[in-house]
Protein backbone atom coordinates (compact mmCIF):
# COMPACT_ATOMS: atom_id res chain seq x y z
CA UNK A 1 0.00 0.00 0.00
CA UNK A 2 0.93 3.49 -0.39
CA UNK A 3 -0.06 6.14 2.34
CA UNK A 4 0.97 10.11 2.23
CA UNK A 5 2.66 11.17 5.30
CA UNK A 6 -0.31 13.60 5.67
CA UNK A 7 -3.14 10.72 5.96
CA UNK A 8 -4.35 9.95 9.77
CA UNK A 9 -5.13 6.31 9.86
CA UNK A 10 -6.33 4.65 12.62
CA UNK A 11 -3.68 1.54 13.63
CA UNK A 12 -6.49 -0.66 14.12
CA UNK A 13 -7.80 0.16 10.42
CA UNK A 14 -6.15 -2.72 7.88
CA UNK A 15 -4.99 -0.84 4.44
CA UNK A 16 -4.76 -4.24 2.03
CA UNK A 17 -2.39 -4.66 -0.66
CA UNK A 18 -2.02 -2.28 -3.40
CA UNK A 19 -4.20 0.38 -1.29
CA UNK A 20 -3.37 3.72 -2.37
CA UNK A 21 -4.65 6.80 0.64
CA UNK A 22 -3.57 10.20 -0.81
CA UNK A 23 -2.78 13.05 1.80
CA UNK A 24 -5.01 14.46 4.33
CA UNK A 25 -7.42 11.37 4.37
CA UNK A 26 -8.71 10.08 7.72
CA UNK A 27 -9.21 6.36 8.42
CA UNK A 28 -11.34 5.76 11.50
CA UNK A 29 -10.79 2.81 13.75
CA UNK A 30 -11.40 -1.09 12.68
CA UNK A 31 -11.57 0.14 9.02
CA UNK A 32 -10.83 -1.75 6.00
CA UNK A 33 -9.82 -1.00 2.52
CA UNK A 34 -9.63 -3.57 0.24
CA UNK A 35 -6.86 -4.27 -2.20
CA UNK A 36 -6.22 -1.66 -5.09
CA UNK A 37 -8.71 0.95 -3.09
CA UNK A 38 -8.22 4.13 -3.46
CA UNK A 39 -8.94 6.86 -0.78
CA UNK A 40 -8.12 10.23 -2.42
CA UNK A 41 -7.05 13.51 -1.08
CA UNK A 42 -9.15 15.30 1.59
CA UNK A 43 -11.70 12.11 2.20
CA UNK A 44 -12.55 11.54 5.40
CA UNK A 45 -13.43 7.78 6.44
CA UNK A 46 -14.89 6.89 9.84
CA UNK A 47 -15.15 3.61 12.23
CA UNK A 48 -16.06 0.15 11.29
CA UNK A 49 -16.12 1.07 7.44
CA UNK A 50 -15.80 -1.34 4.85
CA UNK A 51 -14.70 -0.51 1.21
CA UNK A 52 -13.86 -3.80 -1.14
CA UNK A 53 -11.38 -3.97 -3.87
CA UNK A 54 -11.02 -1.76 -6.27
CA UNK A 55 -13.58 1.27 -5.26
CA UNK A 56 -12.39 4.81 -5.29
CA UNK A 57 -13.15 7.18 -2.96
CA UNK A 58 -12.73 10.73 -3.51
CA UNK A 59 -12.56 10.83 -7.31
CA UNK A 60 -12.97 14.18 -9.45
CA UNK A 61 -16.77 14.50 -9.89
CA UNK A 62 -18.47 15.26 -13.49
CA UNK A 63 -18.11 18.77 -13.83
CA UNK A 64 -17.97 20.71 -17.06
CA UNK A 65 -19.38 23.40 -18.90
CA UNK A 66 -19.36 25.14 -22.26
CA UNK A 67 -18.21 27.86 -24.02
CA UNK A 68 -19.67 30.29 -26.46
CA UNK A 69 -18.12 27.95 -29.30
CA UNK A 70 -19.86 24.61 -27.67
CA UNK A 71 -16.69 23.13 -26.16
CA UNK A 72 -16.36 22.04 -22.93
CA UNK A 73 -14.32 23.26 -20.26
CA UNK A 74 -13.64 21.24 -16.69
CA UNK A 75 -15.32 22.82 -13.43
CA UNK A 76 -13.10 23.01 -10.27
CA UNK A 77 -14.07 20.09 -7.89
CA UNK A 78 -12.98 21.35 -4.42
CA UNK A 79 -15.09 19.67 -1.95
CA UNK A 80 -14.26 16.21 -0.59
CA UNK A 81 -15.97 12.81 0.60
CA UNK A 82 -17.14 11.64 4.21
CA UNK A 83 -18.28 8.19 5.12
CA UNK A 84 -20.06 7.61 7.95
CA UNK A 85 -19.73 4.67 10.73
CA UNK A 86 -20.40 1.32 9.68
CA UNK A 87 -21.14 2.27 5.68
CA UNK A 88 -19.79 -0.68 3.35
CA UNK A 89 -18.58 0.41 -0.37
CA UNK A 90 -17.98 -2.86 -2.59
CA UNK A 91 -16.16 -3.20 -5.17
CA UNK A 92 -15.30 -1.05 -8.03
CA UNK A 93 -18.18 1.24 -6.99
CA UNK A 94 -16.96 5.72 -7.07
CA UNK A 95 -17.67 7.82 -4.82
CA UNK A 96 -16.83 11.28 -6.19
CA UNK A 97 -15.88 14.28 -4.21
CA UNK A 98 -18.06 17.49 -4.18
CA UNK A 99 -17.78 20.88 -6.30
CA UNK A 100 -17.77 22.16 -2.92
CA UNK A 101 -19.02 20.84 0.47
CA UNK A 102 -19.12 17.35 0.97
CA UNK A 103 -20.75 14.04 -0.53
CA UNK A 104 -21.64 12.12 2.34
CA UNK A 105 -22.20 8.52 3.07
CA UNK A 106 -24.62 8.23 5.86
CA UNK A 107 -23.77 6.19 8.80
CA UNK A 108 -24.71 2.17 8.55
CA UNK A 109 -25.39 2.65 4.76
CA UNK A 110 -24.45 -0.66 2.34
CA UNK A 111 -23.81 0.39 -1.22
CA UNK A 112 -23.07 -2.73 -3.75
CA UNK A 113 -20.22 -3.89 -6.42
CA UNK A 114 -19.97 -0.78 -9.42
CA UNK A 115 -22.38 2.08 -8.12
CA UNK A 116 -21.57 5.45 -9.02
CA UNK A 117 -22.21 7.74 -6.43
CA UNK A 118 -21.80 11.54 -8.21
CA UNK A 119 -20.62 14.85 -6.71
CA UNK A 120 -22.29 16.44 -3.74
CA UNK A 121 -24.83 13.39 -3.68
CA UNK A 122 -25.92 12.98 -0.20
CA UNK A 123 -27.33 9.63 1.33
CA UNK A 124 -28.84 9.23 4.56
CA UNK A 125 -28.82 5.99 7.50
CA UNK A 126 -29.46 2.45 7.08
CA UNK A 127 -30.05 2.14 3.33
CA UNK A 128 -28.87 -0.59 1.02
CA UNK A 129 -27.82 0.37 -2.57
CA UNK A 130 -27.61 -2.81 -5.11
CA UNK A 131 -25.07 -3.31 -7.98
CA UNK A 132 -24.53 -0.83 -11.04
CA UNK A 133 -26.93 1.78 -9.52
CA UNK A 134 -26.20 5.49 -10.10
CA UNK A 135 -27.09 8.56 -8.49
CA UNK A 136 -26.41 12.20 -10.56
CA UNK A 137 -25.17 14.91 -8.57
CA UNK A 138 -26.91 16.67 -5.80
CA UNK A 139 -29.46 14.32 -5.56
CA UNK A 140 -30.78 13.63 -1.81
CA UNK A 141 -31.68 9.96 -0.58
CA UNK A 142 -33.44 10.07 2.80
CA UNK A 143 -32.88 7.04 5.38
CA UNK A 144 -34.00 3.33 5.81
CA UNK A 145 -34.11 3.65 1.90
CA UNK A 146 -34.58 0.22 -0.42
CA UNK A 147 -32.80 0.57 -4.18
CA UNK A 148 -32.33 -2.42 -6.31
CA UNK A 149 -30.02 -3.17 -8.88
CA UNK A 150 -29.53 -0.88 -11.83
CA UNK A 151 -31.48 1.93 -10.62
CA UNK A 152 -30.94 4.77 -12.22
CA UNK A 153 -31.26 8.83 -10.38
CA UNK A 154 -30.96 11.99 -12.04
CA UNK A 155 -29.74 15.14 -10.44
CA UNK A 156 -31.23 17.25 -7.77
CA UNK A 157 -33.91 15.39 -6.59
CA UNK A 158 -35.08 14.55 -3.07
CA UNK A 159 -36.33 10.80 -1.96
CA UNK A 160 -37.89 10.78 1.55
CA UNK A 161 -37.43 8.11 4.02
CA UNK A 162 -38.11 4.36 3.85
CA UNK A 163 -38.52 4.75 -0.11
CA UNK A 164 -37.86 1.48 -2.05
CA UNK A 165 -37.54 0.98 -5.74
CA UNK A 166 -37.50 -1.84 -7.86
CA UNK A 167 -34.48 -3.05 -10.10
CA UNK A 168 -33.77 -1.02 -13.06
CA UNK A 169 -36.29 1.53 -12.45
CA UNK A 170 -35.68 4.97 -13.83
CA UNK A 171 -36.11 7.62 -11.33
CA UNK A 172 -37.12 11.56 -12.68
CA UNK A 173 -39.09 13.55 -9.78
CA UNK A 174 -38.88 13.47 -5.82
CA UNK A 175 -40.48 10.69 -4.26
CA UNK A 176 -42.08 10.94 -0.50
CA UNK A 177 -41.41 9.21 2.14
CA UNK A 178 -42.96 5.74 2.62
CA UNK A 179 -43.55 5.37 -1.24
CA UNK A 180 -42.51 2.61 -3.39
CA UNK A 181 -41.81 2.91 -7.66
CA UNK A 182 -41.02 1.45 -9.86
CA UNK A 183 -40.55 1.33 -14.19
CA UNK A 184 -38.88 4.16 -15.83
CA UNK A 185 -39.84 6.69 -15.91
CA UNK A 186 -40.49 5.22 -12.12
CA UNK A 187 -44.12 5.52 -10.71
CA UNK A 188 -45.57 4.45 -7.42
CA UNK A 189 -45.72 0.80 -7.59
CA UNK A 190 -49.64 0.44 -7.93
CA UNK A 191 -50.22 3.08 -10.43
CA UNK A 192 -47.22 1.54 -12.45
CA UNK A 193 -49.24 -2.13 -12.42
CA UNK A 194 -52.09 -0.20 -13.82
CA UNK A 195 -50.39 1.30 -16.46
CA UNK A 196 -48.89 -1.70 -17.69
CA UNK A 197 -51.98 -3.92 -17.50
CA UNK A 198 -53.75 -1.03 -19.81
CA UNK A 199 -50.86 -1.27 -22.27
CA UNK A 200 -51.11 -5.46 -22.37
CA UNK A 201 -54.65 -4.75 -23.05
CA UNK A 202 -53.91 -2.16 -25.96
CA UNK A 203 -52.10 -4.86 -28.04
CA UNK A 204 -54.92 -7.04 -27.96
Amino acid sequence: AIIDATAKVDPTAIIATAAIIEGDVEIGPHTYIGVGAKILKGSKIGANVNIEAGAVIGSEGFGFAPDAEGKYHRLPQLGNVIIEDHVSIGANTTVDRAALGSTRIGEGTKIDNLCMIAHNVVIGKHNVIAAQSGVAGSTRIGNHCMIGGQVGIIGHLTLGDNVKIYAQSGVMNDVPSNKTIFGSPALEHRHFLKSFAAFKRQGK
